[in-house]
């Protein structure tokens, strides 16, 4: 009885024993598992903030309006075909593309100005190739992108009048009537939205930069084409025209324009 009670105090105390090592157990692997539930949700944590963050977009103001410098750089980098033997209502466009990137209040007086003239005297030159020529909007026409003046031209490059040809000459029409003075329309009309008027608009600044931007169109493509200097850009290099008379009226509109808004600011300072 003795050695039976013996044996059932052992027992008691290695069943006592077992339960206290597998609670011991139990507790560390709980332990374990919380800890590792909390890496996990720590790691889900730091996976979730960063996949949030890398995805945030950016404000546009920190990318736009950009700095000027930018546009320089760009300039720099551009093929020479973007402004070489191109038309100074392409730089016009230019113009305006540099405006749309970087807001300048500056560029838009300019844009105003410097379409004013261009509209004065692309306008001339179709009036003088008329007059002279009984030419309509040809000019226009022949200096579409090519795919348009294909449609309007036949095989020796002269204009002619179909069904087809029709359609793209009033859509060039359309197009010309948007690109300059409607373009020009859209500047003046921002800047009196912005609450400026013909006084605020035509400053010293602005006369001269867009008048000597004009002339530096001339002597680049001068210089370019013909190895000389010269203030005035006649020829057959930049645009498709039959005649060089046009080139004449374009320069006068230019100047009288510039005459009187130098006459008229002499007068109102």
């Amino acid at each position: 009885v003795n050695c039976h009670t013996s044996i059932s105090v052992f027992s008691q105390k290695i069943y006592k024993g077992m339960c206290r090592l597998t609670q011991t157990d139990r507790n560390r692997i709980a332990s374990s598992n919380v800890y590792q539930a909390q890496q996990t949700k720590g790691t889900l944590r730091l996976k979730k903030e960063w996949s949030w963050k890398s995805m945030v977009v950016p404000p546009l103001s920190n990318v736009w309006p950009v700095h000027p410098l930018v546009l320089v750089i760009l300039f720099l980098l551009s093929p020479f075909s973007f402004y070489l033997n191109r038309g100074y209502t392409i730089w016009f466009h230019w113009v305006a593309v540099s405006f749309l990137l970087t807001k300048s209040h500056f560029l838009r007086r300019f844009l105003v100005v410097q379409g004013v003239g261009i509209t004065l005297g692309w306008y001339a030159a179709l009036c003088n190739d008329y007059v002279l020529h009984a030419r309509v909007y040809h000019i226009l026409y022949r200096n579409m992108p090519s795919v348009m003046t294909n449609a309007m031209t036949d095989s020796l490059g002269e204009i002619v009048y179909t069904r087809q040809s029709m359609v793209f000459m009033s859509l060039s029409i359309i197009l010309d009537l948007l690109l300059h003075p409607g373009l020009t329309f859209c500047m003046w009309k921002s800047h009196r939205t912005s609450g400026g008027d013909i006084h605020t608009l035509l400053t010293w600044d602005v006369i001269v930069s867009t008048y000597f931007f004009s002339r530096l169109w001339s002597i680049v493509h001068v210089y370019y084409n013909e190895e000389k200097l010269g203030f005035f850009y006649f020829g057959y290099d930049v645009y498709k025209i039959d005649d060089l008379d046009s080139w004449l009226p374009a320069y006068l509109a230019e100047g009288v324009l510039y005459t009187v808004i130098v006459f008229w600011k002499i007068h109102m300072d």
